[in-house]
């Protein structure tokens, strides 16, 4: 099984304000924390598709998928009818699945900030209908725990200084939380190595431009140490 690499990033109150200014638009007027986020990091990871290879030598040609594909997990329980009480049922989830061509978004006919309008608006869109799509070379699985009060849970000995979830077992995949104020939000990527090593240095600047366009401003998006590169049993194995 392929080796894989884990990495953390934190976007707290001024950078989420900042994507959310960014990213409005006439078709979704207040975008959410979690699909600003989503956006911005999908968009980023599209190029480091389009520069990954087959076999992930550098001798090897290329391959740059046609499609990325997006699958985005959603709460139905505030969706059924009549709704559920908070304690009932258990874990009532579907699934969204978002297709985008990839030269749409590599051409550069559009600023950034126009691209990530639109993909706010697909997610926007996908979560409404609910569709299915066919599979693509590269995929993406994204699940959010924003909103669920990890930080409110007292099991006897107090409240927890930091929440965390563990590495996922899916390849390529996103997992978004509440940061401890509950204002920002903490993500947490696992990617293939071959992914993760191409455009490497594009992705981190488009995250940081995008969220900071100022060289000093101080609200760059902050990274946990880098890289955490995982063994196949560490990372999907568990």
């Amino acid at each position: 099984m392929e080796k894989g690499v884990a990495k953390r990033y934190v976007f707290d109150k001024s950078k989420i304000a900042a994507l959310k200014a960014k990213t409005a638009s006439d078709t979704v007027k207040q975008p959410t924390r979690v699909e600003v986020v989503t956006a911005l990091i999908w968009r980023c990871l599209m190029g480091s598709a389009s520069r990954s290879t087959s076999s992930g030598s550098s001798s090897a040609a290329p391959v740059k998928p046609r499609y990325s594909l997006l699958m985005q997990s959603a709460d139905l329980r505030k969706r059924v009818e009549p709704p559920f009480s908070q304690n009932s049922v258990g874990n009532l989830v579907g699934c969204c699945a978002l297709e985008i061509e990839n030269d749409v978004y590599e051409s550069g006919s559009e600023p950034l900030e126009c691209q990530l309008q639109d993909l706010v608006a697909k997610l926007r869109q996908g979560i409404k209908e609910f569709g299915e799509k066919k599979n693509s070379e590269k995929h993406l699985m994204c699940t959010s725990w924003c909103n669920f009060d990890l930080y409110e849970v007292d099991l006897g000995w107090g409240k927890p200084v930091y929440a965390t979830i563990p590495i996922n077992s899916y390849e390529n995949s996103i997992m978004l939380m509440d940061t401890r104020d509950r204002d920002g939000v903490e993500l947490l990527l696992t990617m293939t190595s071959v992914w993760a090593e191409c455009g490497e240095r594009e992705r981190e600047s488009r995250m940081s431009s995008l969220v900071d366009p100022s060289e000093n401003g101080g609200g760059r998006v902050s990274g946990g140490g880098g890289h955490r590169r995982m063994e196949p049993r560490e990372k999907f194995e568990r």
